[in-house]
Order: structure tokens, then sequence, then C-alpha cells
């Protein structure tokens, strides 16, 4: 909990890094790129939650200055309704990490060449050795340092990828052209893949429940002292999450317009819509000394952080379901850090396990649903 004294900005910058993801960076611009640009509602839907979050869900937690999130079923419910969560919540966790970290390896692959999973066991290695030794500290630090890297990649490879394409006029018109300008759907068909009600609303739920009741956000309103810290934590958290949504909606769309005549699945240039970006970083910059290599660090940093926050709120839940057993009465100091440890270095080590699997699982984005003819 970094004894409840952590700073304002470095832990909303950690929950930010927390929320995306190497998938937020490579997958919605390939979502944009196959279906659309009205996933932009997705992040000004963020704004819909803060009041919720900001007056019911945060005070409430502060009072009860609990570990885990979960510990108010045990407290409401029983301790089997509590386990119950935390079981389900270390499953979904331990399946997203591997995802997590499987795409930036992906998009390495696509610039150097690298195999994927050597480049994911180097990663592993480093995310669950800071991870397991700092803590909670170490997240937050070294969350704080990843989203700033994560953003400087992000406008230097859309500023480069822009100028070259001729001006943001011509990644309208071009888009435009193909009816992809299209930001509001009212259509409450609920088939639709995008409207407003689904991606506006839907989504406002969504972070309602990701913010307010999450392990890996809850934990993080407990590492400051007051109501009014959590609080400006979710307001910065909101605008910058909502920044990086519009970032990478833009980049689908620049995507879209570099290779509106020739669809580079299509063309065998790359077998997944994940693959998209990297290809369009080489294409557009990989000449470039450092380029490649700022893009790869970003999309690590936003991977590595993910990971990071996931196995320290994994260790703490299950730190807290030990409360009440002989075990944790008779831990001292000392052996009750050395518990919460090893308790992330073993969820590490099977999330790692799972990267295995990734593979065989579907892409981050789905299969294109657009035609293009590629012309030489």
């Amino acid at each position: 909990m970094g004894s409840g004294q952590m700073g304002t900005l470095p832990v909303a910058l950690s929950m930010l890094a927390s929320f995306l993801s190497s998938i937020t960076l490579m997958g919605q611009p390939a979502e944009v790129y196959l279906f659309g640009p009205q996933l932009w509602l997705f992040g000004v839907a963020a704004f819909l939650a803060i009041p919720v979050i900001n007056y019911v869900m945060i005070p409430f937690f502060h009072k009860l200055q609990i570990t885990s999130a979960y510990e108010y079923f045990g407290i409401r419910f029983g301790r089997n309704v509590q386990r119950l969560a935390s079981i389900l919540f270390t499953i979904q966790m331990i399946l997203y990490l591997a995802l997590v970290l499987y795409a930036p390896a992906l998009a390495l692959s696509q610039v150097t060449g690298l195999h994927t999973l050597l480049v994911v066991t180097a990663m592993y290695f480093v995310v669950i050795f800071y991870t397991t030794i700092g803590g909670m500290k170490a997240v937050v630090w070294t969350d704080t340092f990843q989203v700033v890297v994560l953003y400087v990649a992000m406008f230097a490879v859309l500023i480069k990828g822009t100028v070259d394409i001729g001006g943001f006029g011509v990644v309208w018109e071009t888009n435009a052209q193909h009816g992809r300008s299209d930001l509001f759907k009212w259509n409450a068909d609920p088939t639709e893949r995008y409207s407003v009600w689904s991606t506006l609303v839907g989504a406002a739920v969504l972070h309602t429940a990701v913010y307010g009741a999450n392990q890996l956000q809850v934990q993080r309103y407990l590492t400051v002292r007051t109501v009014a810290q959590a609080r400006q934590m979710l307001w910065i958290n909101c605008a910058g999450w909502t920044v990086v949504v519009l970032l990478t909606v833009y980049a689908g769309m620049l995507i879209f317009a570099k290779y509106a005549m020739c669809d580079p699945i299509l063309a065998g240039r790359v077998s997944k819509a994940d693959q998209l970006f990297p290809l369009f970083v080489m294409d557009t910059a990989g000449d470039l000394s450092g380029f490649p290599g700022l893009f790869v660090a970003g999309i690590f940093s936003a991977g590595l952080s993910t990971v990071s926050t996931g196995l320290n709120s994994l260790a703490a839940i299950w730190f807290a379901e030990m409360d009440g057993t002989d075990f944790k009465a008779k831990l001292t100091e000392r052996k009750a850090g050395l518990t919460v440890k090893m308790l992330a270095l073993g969820f590490g080590l099977l999330s790692f396990a799972l990267v295995f699997v990734v593979p065989y699982m579907s892409g981050l984005a789905p299969k294109d649903m657009v035609s293009r003819v590629c012309h030489t």
C-alpha cells in the first residue's frame, strides 16, 4: 500500500499506466483501422463515471481501509463470497497479463526480427524482479517513468506520420472518402458494433466498475492519505486516459490513410491486424535512428506497467485472504514482507507460463472487415 503516504501525481500516473496496456496501444489503432473512429467516445466516457466514484466509492474504501477490495464481500456476505471474488479476479488477471506482454513482443518481433517468445521471457524476468523486490513503491515510480515514455513515443510517431502523409487534412479526407468520418452514430440497434449508446453510456458503466471497484485502482486510492488526494488522482487519470484514446483513434485513422489503397493484411505484409501499427512505424520512420526503438519502448512501457500492477494487486488480495489463519498470525513484519514477495513471484511465474498459450488465441483486434485491392 506504499505506507499510505505516497504523492498524488506519481500515483495518478501509475493509475493511468496500469489502465493502459500494450493491448490499448496496438489493439485500438487496429480496431479503428478496421471499423472506424467511433471508439473515441470510449475515452470521454470516463468523465461520466467520475461523480459516482469520487463521492461514493472512494470515501467508502477510504473509510474501510482494507488491503483487498474484495474484503468488503467478506464483511458483508462472508468469507466464501470474498474468496470466490478473489479467485475470479485472479483467473482473469493472470490470463490478461499474459496477453499484455505478448503484444509488445509481437511489435518488437515486427521491428527487429527477434523471436517473440524470447522477448517475452526477457521482459517477464525484468518485471517480476522489480515488482517482487520493490513492492508498490517500485511499481508506482516505474509506472510514472513508463507513462512518460509512452506519451513521448505516441506523439513522436503520430507527428512524423502526419507530416509525411501531408497533414491532418489528408488523413481526414482519405477516411471521409471511405465513409469513415462519422464520429457519432445514434443508431439504437444493439447489434451495431459502435454507437453513441454503446460506446458512451456502455463505456461509462464499464469505467465505473474499473475505477470504482477493481483491485488495481482501489489499492491506489489507499496509497495516499486523504480522499481529496484520491479524487485529484482520478481527475488526472481520466484526462490522461482520454488523451491516449484520442491518440490511438487518430493512429488508426492515420494508418488507414496511409494504406487506403493497399491493405497490408491482404497484401501479406502482416499476418494479424495487431501488427499494423508496428508496420506503420517501420514504413514511416524505420530509416530514422532511434524512432523504432522509441516506439517499442512506449509499447513495452505500457505492458510492463500493467503487469507490475497486476502482480502487486494479486499479491495484496491473497495476502488479505490469509487473514484469520494461524500462518498469518505467526508472521513477523519481516516474514510478512517476504510472504507478499513470494506471492508476487509465484503469480508472475504462473502468468509467464500462460504466455506460451497466447499464440493459439485470436488476435487483439478482430479479423479484417475491409477489402482494398493493392495496385502496383
